[in-house]
């Protein structure tokens, strides 16, 4: 009976989507990308209201039964699934739904057990089930979401046992997909995530939130820009190749006048001092310059705006790194570069080459 509830549950709920916030995806841990705006999806089709209802009541047999489930994982998926679909008809039961699924979820993180060489696999799991139990709440209400949030933390410090920052990076994931739904209605949580997921890491989901967060706040936006400045500043980018590449992107995305220009510029001539100090003696720094290389492209119209003293370095830097790359790899790039920004007549140039 429990089997072929769960199965009524996986059919019905397209059916009743027309009247719920609608449907969750799990973000991979370590995904770059952001959720849509809340609201900016496509109205579903109204429902027949006698469907409507049937569907509704065989949510609530539904909800009855979904406690009976043995397996907590499962039990945890359907009350959120249930308590999602049935918020607009009945609230008080749906969040007893949810508060009954997140206290699941705690009482799994507590029992686990960190010796345990399997624990990894247990943790990515929990982690998936966390990542859609708070993204469902989220929609309905953005501060039952973040309560859940940070109940279910895992405990301890458990980065440099599992994959260096595995434990950051899930949770600075997480922080940022929540941050992007409720900015809307509660910019200053939002805020306060974005915060607390900088303390970990400067992500590129961090960096992507920073434009939704200016359009609800920019005095806030402007704020929390400086800070990841600073703390990009502080963690030496020119050691780290992940957060170099989220802070060129910073650069481009986030441009004055939405960035305050004077830390802009500040960041600007950071990452280009970086780029010029680069030890080319080394094959480790040779590749990074080259690898560099191919992005000077677009940086160039920035330094000529923001820091124009640097742009004959950068083209003289430029013109010595170009020398030391296989002529192979050069018309590769090249065909590359043609084939997403050139013409047609760019494209058949490449012909004579």
């Amino acid at each position: 009976m429990l089997r072929l509830s769960v199965l009524l549950l996986a059919l019905i709920g397209p059916l009743v989507c027309g009247i719920c916030q609608g449907q969750v995806s799990v973000t991979p841990i370590g995904s770059v990308s952001m959720p849509p705006p809340v609201g900016g999806a496509e109205q579903p089709a109204k429902l027949n209201p006698e469907t409507e209802k049937k569907a509704l009541d065989l949510v609530e047999t539904l909800a009855e039964q979904v406690l009976n489930l043995h397996a907590s994982a499962n039990r945890i998926r359907a009350e959120s699934e249930v308590a999602d679909l049935l918020w607009v008809r009945d609230e008080k039961r749906a969040r007893t739904l949810f508060t009954a699924a997140v206290s699941q979820l705690t009482n799994q993180i507590s029992e686990l057990d960190y010796g345990d060489p399997e624990v990894y696999n247990e943790m990515t799991r929990i982690y998936n089930s966390r990542q859609e139990l708070v993204m469902r709440i989220a929609p309905h209400d953005g501060d039952m979401a973040l309560d859940a949030l940070n109940r279910t933390r895992f405990q301890g410090d458990n980065r440099a046992r599992y994959g260096g920052n595995w434990t950051a990076n899930s949770e600075a994931t997480l922080e940022m997909l929540l941050a992007n739904v409720i900015a809307a209605k509660n910019p200053e949580a939002a805020l306060k995530l974005a915060r607390a997921s900088l303390s970990r890491v400067v992500s590129g989901n961090l960096i992507s939130f920073l434009p939704s967060l200016y359009l609800k706040d920019p005095k806030s936006a402007q704020a929390l820009y400086q800070e990841i400045v600073g703390r990009i500043k502080d963690d030496n980018p020119s050691r780290n190749p992940e957060l170099a590449n989220n802070a060129w992107n910073l650069l481009t995305s986030f441009q004055p006048p939405q960035a305050d220009e004077d830390t802009y510029r500040d960041l600007l001539t950071t990452m280009l001092g970086n780029i010029l100090s680069i030890n080319r003696q080394t094959q480790q720094g040779m590749n990074q310059a080259q690898n560099m290389f191919y992005q000077i492209e677009r940086i160039l119209p920035l330094v000529e705006k923001y820091a124009p003293a640097r742009s004959a370095e950068l083209r003289e830097w430029s013109r010595g790194i170009e020398k030391t790359i296989d002529p192979n790899t050069q018309i590769y790039q090249e065909i590359r570069c043609v084939s997403e920004k050139g013409t047609a007549d760019d494209i058949l140039g490449l012909d004579t080459k």
